[in-house]
């Protein structure tokens, strides 16, 4: 997530056109946070023995709460909007969409595991 750090900090002139058409910066943020969901749920089931609600379940809050802290971040990076809640909540889906998608990755991965092990 450094990186999303890093981007959040470019002042809004000094920014690339976003893309062909006028809600990019929302497929933006689901991408990337999206990514940081991933690589933090692989981490916390790898580290953990909880069932897989609970590192769902903390991937998403964890993710919300960072896109959140984001936000209030870009309120002090000159020309960017900040506090936009509809930029949080595209960080939000990124990291439900992890969750989701790790899981099902997994699931797929024990599945098939299972199967060779036989």
């Amino acid at each position: 997530m450094g990186t999303e750090a890093l981007l959040s900090s470019i002042p809004a002139k000094a920014m690339p056109p976003l893309g062909w058409f006028p809600q990019m910066d929302k497929v933006l943020h689901v991408g990337m946070f999206g990514l940081g969901g991933c690589l933090f749920c692989m981490a916390l089931r790898g580290s953990v023995s909880w069932a897989w609600p609970g590192v769902m379940l903390l991937t998403i809050v964890v993710i919300s709460a960072y896109g959140w802290i984001d936000e209030l971040h870009q309120l002090s990076t000159p020309g960017r909007s900040g506090a936009d809640v509809f930029d949080w909540l595209a960080d939000t889906t990124g990291g439900i969409l992890a969750a989701f998608f790790i899981w099902i990755v997994y699931g797929f991965y024990q599945s098939r595991r299972s199967r060779e092990a036989r």
